[in-house]
């Protein structure tokens, strides 16, 4: 499988996975469209697809709230930023097959 890298720009790669990135999005420039706001402070990159599958922001008490990019909300709470990158991008992939992307 050919893996698409992000063209990262300001933005921090904040963890690196083979397959998912988790990307700290910069206050001075959008990334796929994306700009940091209260709704979301990192994406979740998919390698595979070469696109932004999943969103996450940083709660007032600390914990992760990722979503999903979907027709239907589908969302999580996280403890760290690896376990939320890798959870949402599975979520997105299972979510994938069972709608027949």
């Amino acid at each position: 499988m050919t893996y698409v890298l992000p063209e990262l720009g300001p933005h921090t790669a904040v963890y690196k996975s083979r397959r998912f990135w988790c990307i700290q999005l910069s206050e001075h420039a959008d990334f796929e469209g994306f700009a940091k706001s209260d709704d979301w402070q990192y994406i979740v990159w998919d390698k595979a697809y070469g696109a932004v599958v999943a969103t996450i922001c940083r709660e007032s008490d600390g914990r992760l709230r990722g979503a999903l990019l979907s027709q239907h909300p589908i969302w999580e709470f996280f403890n760290d930023i690896k376990t939320a990158t890798h959870r949402l991008g599975w979520m997105m992939e299972y979510y994938l097959e069972a709608i027949g992307k």
